[in-house]
């Protein structure tokens, strides 16, 4: 297996492993049937908008926006980007 090869693996475990976090996440405060939006890190404007989240959501916890911040900063530094498919 090449590094690059190891690489992808590793995203797609990892992106199995947040699918099945986020699944639980709606079911555990959500209805089922609720739409969701997810962004990937790809997307060229995910940080944008994940920046804006932030900026006009002064009332969240201090948790939830240390979360968001971390997100943010993890989309920073993604590799790979492109516009929205």
């Amino acid at each position: 297996m090449t590094e690059e090869q190891a690489f992808y693996e590793n995203q797609i475990l990892g992106l199995q492993d947040e699918v099945e976090r986020l699944r639980k996440l709606v079911k555990r405060q959500g209805p089922p049937d609720e739409p969701i939006f997810i962004l990937r890190a790809q997307d060229m404007m995910a940080p944008a908008l994940v920046q804006l989240w932030i900026s006009i959501n002064p009332q969240i916890s201090v948790e939830k926006r240390m979360e968001a911040q971390e997100i943010l900063e993890a989309m920073r530094k993604w590799k790979f980007k492109k516009l929205a498919d």
